[in-house]
């Protein structure tokens, strides 16, 4: 359907407290009879206003700052976004735009219901009948997704008193995102379950304080926490696949996160798996609670825990028999600080974790680890102020515990026989303790100017009919902004073709109506181009000159087929420094994003998403800090699309299902690589994702020199080869929390030229292959390189090619775990039979030590000896 834009209303907000790039708004709540005076129902007028978004193709709903009553559900459809006035507590406490949720206590749906690419922005919710004494259940405050709700998202968020703050599923729902939210939700913070691509929580963080620091509340601080502790859990995450989590934290939470079974999963695939850093959990019953993981398991890096007397810091139950690793965590407990059931059957492993107790009330809680079954990882671990540090009953599988120190003169005290299933070494040399890199986020940029331009607006009047050809008005439109000293050029909902290319000039940007990360099948604002069909060396769609950007849109090559692909150039170019990408999605392009090939410093891309079928995102020519967060790529962005309406796309779902098979097929040969990198300064990648490629990241010497930064929760799903390193900077390397998950051949390539420096660090990485054997593991071909903390999921099972594969160069592996899990037979997996973990080849130098793997650990040496093997071991069924 054509929408007349000529009159879309779209105008800059003047805020008080928002900051970063202006709030554009054509719908505001109080056109609609909102009135924020804390009495009137306003429930009615905000859904005129939904619907009024909703039949306009999408847009955001001003809500100027105030306290709007709502008595009944608000559902946000794809493309629309309540926006408002907020700042984070303490500061931000009782102002800004606030709905108070007064629904009757019967109510039976959640405050908010958030669609498919649609969100909340900069809201307080308050619950002015909530009570302490006799908390009300209400249903959750906010709801991510119902069916399949791709990118439903919540930003600058604070939940003061709900009784479950944030629900995602129950039913079937993908890549929600949950950024910069506060609270003291009662019950539970978070509930995760049914989410089938990655989710991503950041900044989050739950504690009395924002309950009982809200104006007039009257809520005493101590009778608060008491409920919390015994009641509340900070998160709990059933099924999902592939968790992203950074700077979660709870204060005086019962259970800080808990993992659990969905016990309703169709497939084997029925819990979670992921990778967390920076989380903080203190005053907590149980930190981390353990009762199931996916076979993929969890990667946790540079957190802190904290427990309550009688409290532990970790705790894995009876049914837990997958593998968590903690890197770098403090774990600080007046209780046990690690225990594990009799009848788990799983892995918990820790490296440089610090242990420290300050009081101890039972003999039971004397022993700060105590393993019951189940297999124990240490590594370079310190413990303070414990005399008895490790216990381990008969039930155990294996255990290697090395380099792990008492200090503060206290007495390493084991229990344990050591019958080569146990190893206990305390005086192991431990290697120079791995520093964090101080991460910085840096802020999404905004255009120099305030000028705006609407594009479907006299004079310019861009047509959003998909057939008329917008190159000509969109370039006049931005030229004009550039005159003005810089701007915005604000796209409505709609369709708009370009037979041509577009320079985007210094100073202005191309916005559409997306707040938030978006699906194609989300609608809103979408660029149509043929520019260079046939001709991949043409001008790209979109030239980016230099400080400049683009946000909000979806850009989608109509004429594009997956049964005859056809090449186009570059989608997007930089070709200047201080260039942005924000909420852009890609839908289909043969070469999708180059920040390479020019001078690209102090780039910044944000939620960039989409399918690729040639190349995907190319950063080089960098030498000032640049970002790259959150970037994500599947080919569900391309075949997922029936319900657009988008030309070229999947016409229903039968055809959904042809496209998903034969894009892929396309994929697995044509697409050189999701993510390639050259020379950069500064560069921090962080957590992105892709799914399905030849080759997942790529990394490349450029102008005599490499990447130079840090890459924290890379994951490449679904490739060929997961990762190709040539080239490292000098220094080094370091990646923390990689996921590689492959398809046929090889997780990692590590291929330096010979004599060239290389140095690379993997921290706390998971590798693995569903339902198959991998050609090869890690291919070493020389260098340095330290494997610190990993699980394998699957060996090759080719002759002697291991997990790891040392041909020449330096390595040294460290508390890794090896699962040997093998493809599906029946309803569930097979175990791999008679496998090698690790094979040294005889130009190679090895320390292989304080390993673990299933039934047997093997390591084929061609080193005649030379190669240092200490404090690995078995885990028995």
């Amino acid at each position: 359907m054509t929408r007349d834009q000529r009159h879309y209303d779209a105008q800059v907000v003047q805020t008080v407290w928002t900051g970063g790039a202006p709030v554009i708004s054509a719908f505001r709540a109080t056109d609609f009879g909102a009135v924020g005076d804390g009495v009137t129902d306003c429930t009615a007028a905000l859904r005129q206003a939904i619907a009024a978004a909703a039949e306009a193709g999408g847009g955001s709903i001003w809500l100027a700052a105030g306290r709007y009553r709502i008595s009944g559900t608000l559902k946000l459809p794809r493309s629309v976004y309540l926006v408002g006035e907020w700042q984070a507590p303490p500061r931000g406490l009782g102002q800004g735009t606030i709905l108070l949720a007064c629904p009757p206590a019967d109510h039976p749906e959640p405050l908010l219901i958030v669609d498919q690419s649609a969100g909340v922005v900069g809201l307080t919710i308050y619950y002015p009948e909530q009570r302490l004494d006799s908390p009300i259940p209400y249903p959750a405050a906010i709801q991510l997704g119902e069916v399949m709700g791709d990118f439903a998202s919540i930003r600058n968020v604070t939940l003061v008193n709900p009784y479950i703050g944030i629900l995602v599923g129950p039913l079937n729902n993908e890549l929600h995102t949950v950024q910069n939210v506060y609270g003291c939700p009662l019950k539970v913070g978070i509930a995760i379950n049914k989410t089938y691509d990655i989710g991503r929580i950041e900044e989050v963080h739950f504690s009395p304080e924002y309950w009982c620091d809200y104006p007039q509340s009257g809520i005493e601080r101590e009778r608060l926490t008491e409920w919390l502790r015994r009641e509340a859990i900070g998160m709990r995450i059933q099924r999902s696949d592939w968790e992203y989590v950074y700077r979660f934290t709870t204060v005086d939470y019962g259970i800080g996160i808990a993992f659990d079974k969905d016990p309703e999963s169709p497939d084997v695939t029925d819990g979670a798996n992921g990778q967390m850093y920076g989380l903080s959990l203190t005053g907590a019953r149980i930190c981390i609670k353990l009762d199931y993981l996916n076979t993929i398991g969890l990667a946790m890096t540079n957190s802190r825990f904290e427990t309550v007397t009688g409290g532990v810091a970790v705790q894995a139950g009876p049914h837990f028999a997958s593998v968590a690793q903690f890197h770098g965590c403090s774990l600080e407990t007046e209780g046990r600080a690690i225990a594990m059931a009799a009848a788990a059957t799983g892995t918990l492993s820790f490296h440089q974790a610090t242990i420290n107790r300050h009081a101890s009330s039972t003999e039971e809680e004397a022993f700060a680890v105590d393993i019951e079954g189940g297999t124990l990882l240490m590594n370079s671990c310190d413990f303070s102020g414990i005399e008895r540090c490790v216990r381990l009953h008969g039930g155990v599988q294996a255990a290697s515990v090395l380099g792990s120190r008492a200090i503060d003169a206290a007495q390493f005290v084991s229990m344990g026989e050591e019958d080569g299933r146990v190893v206990i070494d305390a005086d192991v040399s431990r290697g120079e303790r791995m520093a964090y890199p101080e991460l910085e986020l840096g802020e999404a940029p905004a255009p120099q100017g305030q000028a705006l331009i609407v594009a479907t607006h006299a004079p310019y009047g861009a047509c959003p009919d998909g057939v008329r050809d917008n190159t000509a008005i969109f370039q006049d439109a931005l030229q004009q902004l550039a005159e003005q000293g810089g701007g915005t050029l604000f796209v409505p909902p709609g369709q708009y073709r370009f037979e041509g290319s577009l320079v985007v000039p210094s100073g202005t940007e191309i916005r559409g109506v997306s707040e938030m990360p978006h699906h194609t099948m989300g609608g809103g604002t979408v660029l149509l181009t043929v520019q260079g069909e046939g001709d991949e060396e043409a001008e790209p769609f979109l030239v980016l000159s230099g400080g400049c950007g683009l946000r909000g849109v979806t850009v989608w090559h109509p004429d594009q087929s997956y049964s005859s692909v056809k090449r186009y150039p570059w989608t997007i170019q930089s070709r200047g420094r201080g260039n942005w990408l924000v909420y852009v999605t890609f839908g289909n392009s043969y070469k999708a994003v180059d920040f390479g090939s020019y001078p690209s410093g102090g780039h910044y891309i944000e939620f960039l998403a989409g399918c690729a079928l040639r190349e995907g995102l190319y950063i080089g020519s960098s030498d000032e800090a640049g970002w790259v967060k959150n970037v994500h790529m599947n080919p569900h962005f391309y075949f997922r699309t029936s319900m657009a309406g988008l030309p070229g796309g999947a016409r229903d779902r039968t055809e959904e299902e042809t496209m998903f098979h034969e894009t892929l097929a396309y994929m697995d040969v044509h697409l050189e690589y999701a993510f390639r990198f050259g020379r950069t300064w500064q560069e921090t990648v962080f957590n992105s994702f892709s799914y399905r490629s030849y080759v997942g990241l790529r990394m490349e010497e450029q102008d005599g020199a490499a990447f130079r930064g840090v890459l924290l929760g890379t994951g490449c799903d679904g490739t060929v080869k997961g990762m190709i390193i040539a080239s490292t900077d000098p220094d080094g390397l370091l990646m923390i929390n990689t996921n590689v998950d492959i398809v046929n051949d090889a997780y990692l390539y590590l291929t330096p030229p010979a004599g060239a420096a290389f140095k690379l660090k993997l921290a706390n990485s998971i590798f693995g292959g569903y339902n198959l054997n991998p050609q090869y593991g890690i291919v070493v071909e020389g260098g340095e390189v330290h494997i610190e903390q990993a699980h394998f999921r699957a060996n090759s099972a080719l002759f002697r090619n291991g997990a790891i594969k040392l041909y020449n160069g330096r390595l040294h592996v460290q508390t890794c775990t090896f699962s040997h899990i093998g493809p599906i037979h029946g309803e569930g997996f097979s175990r791999q039979q008679d496998v090698t973990d690790i094979s040294i080849g005889s130009a190679g130098e090895a320390v292989v030590e304080g390993n673990v793997a299933k039934d047997t650990f093997k390591v084929v040496d061609y080193t005649e000896g030379r190669a240092v093997l200490r404090g690995n071991v078995a885990a028995t069924s």
